[in-house]
């Protein structure tokens, strides 16, 4: 494994700001019926997002505008979940957050308001479940229900799908090796085995402005959630067409250089996170009736953050004395 702090909503973001890849995804995925309806020529990124204001932490997120083929405008916004477990937080709450900001948006231009159509990636270790909305509002009176927003998303689950339906539903396409390499970014042994299974994509069907980003990246990845070394790379792209081998061989060096630098940064920003935890678990531990507001003024975070650790510390105590208590039996 790379001693390198790994990203997979930075990857996520590499692969799926690649418009191919998004159209990929909407073609091979999305229901038929609603693919009809679609003017895919106008499909493009939308600059202006960033659904994933104060989230970032769990979340990585895209949109795209489209037309529909009766020139109404539609929005897809692609929510990435990577995260080894579900969030507690339902995602239909940033959903809404995300059409609330667009209507705002479209009502200030004066144009009619878009419809948002949602897609949540996951490639989490745990399967996804997916409830409805009413469950994040328990002991609800049924009478009020009426006035809640229920709504759906489109899902794709990769720990749910096997790497055969993978390929067999983007044959040759770099949508598959993205979705084969995001399913396995936590098997690092996976890479070394299946190397040709996730990088032989049909490099043809694009120009080489669309496929060397794309391999870029998909390397930058690989090499993230594996620490292969150039030797590595070398090896094991041999079986590849002429081509990829080329192109991964000409640019390894800097992509090894450069993930050392950002791994370095992040560690930097991690190592800072971790310092200010350490101080504001003491001022809740020397200080208990201290307020969340007060304790994120004097250490310069956040309330929501504050609450986090008062919640962790409040779990550790908990399972701590569940374990005292178990030991005296």
């Amino acid at each position: 494994m790379s001693k390198y702090p790994f990203r997979h909503d930075h990857f996520f973001k590499h692969f799926f700001q690649i418009r191919e890849v998004a159209l990929e995804h909407v073609r091979d995925y999305l229901p038929p019926a609603i693919v009809a309806r679609l003017d895919l020529s106008s499909f493009a990124l939308d600059p202006t997002v960033h659904v994933g204001e104060g989230l970032q932490e769990t979340r990585s997120d895209l949109a795209y505008g489209c037309l529909m083929k009766n020139g109404r405008n539609l929005k897809t916004v692609l929510l990435h979940e990577h995260k080894s477990e579900q969030p507690e937080l339902d995602v239909r709450f940033q959903v809404i957050h995300y059409i609330s900001d667009q209507w705002r948006r479209d009502k200030q231009q004066g144009r009619p308001p878009a419809f948002v159509l949602p897609l949540v990636i996951y490639n989490g270790k745990t399967k996804w479940k997916k409830q409805p909305f009413k469950d994040s509002f328990p002991d609800l009176p049924e009478e009020f229900l009426p006035f809640l927003t229920e709504f759906d998303y489109l899902l794709l689950d990769l720990r749910r799908i096997s790497d055969e339906e993978i390929i067999r539903r983007s044959p040759g396409k770099m949508l598959a090796s993205a979705l084969l390499a995001m399913k396995h970014g936590f098997e690092a042994d996976y890479f070394r085995k299946n190397f040709k299974k996730v990088v032989n994509f049909d490099w043809k069907k694009y120009s080489p402005a669309t496929w060397q980003p794309f391999l870029r990246a998909l390397m930058s990845y690989i090499s993230s959630a594996t620490g292969f070394t150039k030797n590595d790379f070398q090896e094991l792209a041999k079986p590849l067409p002429k081509p990829l081998n080329s192109f991964i061989m000409v640019t390894m060096e800097s992509i090894l250089e450069e993930g050392k630098k950002e791994g370095i940064e992040i560690g930097k920003k991690e190592e800072r996170l971790k310092k200010e935890r350490e101080f504001v678990t003491s001022l809740i531990s020397s200080f208990p009736k201290m307020t969340d507001e007060k304790i994120a003024f004097l250490t310069k975070t956040s309330i929501k953050f504050v609450a986090k650790v008062r919640k962790e510390i409040k779990a550790k105590k908990t399972n701590g004395s569940n374990g005292k208590s178990n030991n005296k039996n």
